[in-house]
């Protein structure tokens, strides 16, 4: 299949997600209910590319948030063409709309005692703000500076153990699927520790997003170690790849327990790791 049959739909994305983005803001500001709308992630940011969705946030009093949410798949149609929507339920305050431009908007509703001081809220673009609501918080949030937890450390150390153990389980049960998913999640922890050690909140710990290509927050040295990491179809070459991403792991865990002063457990560590390589 060559891409090239999709190359005009994907240049004319930027224009296509601007009109979205202005249906929404008229939609929003026309609704005296909505108290402020904004987005997030890489518009937020402002480093968006042709493929970037829309992060929207939408802010309610808590007395209409249930309305809101019981019509989230019926609000945007009033945006554009909507091809189908991700939804994981009518009681929950999110969904996702794919519309037939190859745009897709991530909506949220929060009430207002939800949107407080947070680092999320510090790359934002307003779109709705008239009693300066997010604005406010907008401002405070520039002060939080993100450094990783004891909890954290702790958390990620042990998950690293339990993927590397599900790693070996897979290739022994013959699922090497399931091995490989293991295997890139092991991963996706490596990339969370690299972000913790730098001070860079770890989203969602392996969040995929910008580790690769152009928009990469990653130096080149890790992007090549993760390139390396790419998991092979063989149970015994898993393994043996999975062996070779220890010691960056065991760096990761000395360092991250000596910037939080806590205890990296090297018996455990070891004993661990010794069981699965």
């Amino acid at each position: 299949m060559s891409l090239d049959r999709y190359r005009a739909r994907d240049l004319a994305l930027p224009r296509y997600r601007e009109e979205l983005l202005a249906a929404i803001t008229r939609d929003v500001t026309t609704d005296s209910r909505v108290r402020a709308a904004f987005v997030g992630g890489s518009l937020g940011a402002g480093d968006e590319d042709l493929y970037s969705d829309i992060d929207l946030r939408i802010v309610v009093d808590a007395a209409d948030v249930d309305d809101f949410v019981a019509n989230k798949t019926v609000r945007p149609q009033r945006w554009g063409s909507v091809l189908f929507y991700e939804d994981l339920g009518p009681r929950v305050a999110h969904t996702v709309a794919h519309f037939e431009g190859f745009i897709k908007v991530d909506c949220f509703y929060y009430r207002v005692a939800e949107v407080t001081p947070s680092l999320v809220l510090q790359n934002i673009r307003i779109l709705h703000d008239p009693g300066g609501l997010v604005g406010d918080v907008h401002r405070r949030s520039q002060s939080l500076v993100y450094r990783p937890s004891t909890a954290e450390v702790e958390r990620w150390r042990y998950k690293v153990l339990a993927y590397a153990h599900e790693v070996y389980r897979g290739c022994r049960r013959g699922e090497l699927s399931y091995a490989r998913k293991m295997l890139i999640g092991l991963a996706g922890y490596a990339m969370a520790g690299w972000h913790m050690e730098a001070a860079r909140w770890p989203n969602l710990w392996a969040d995929w997003a910008k580790a690769e290509g152009p928009r990469a927050v990653l130096s080149p040295w890790q992007q090549e170690l993760l390139s390396a990491w790419h998991p092979p179809w063989s149970g015994l070459a898993i393994l043996d790849l999975m062996a070779t991403m220890e010691p960056e792991l065991s760096r990761l865990n000395d360092h991250l327990s000596e910037l939080t002063r806590c205890d990296p457990d090297h018996r455990v560590w070891k004993q661990a790791w010794d069981m699965v390589t």
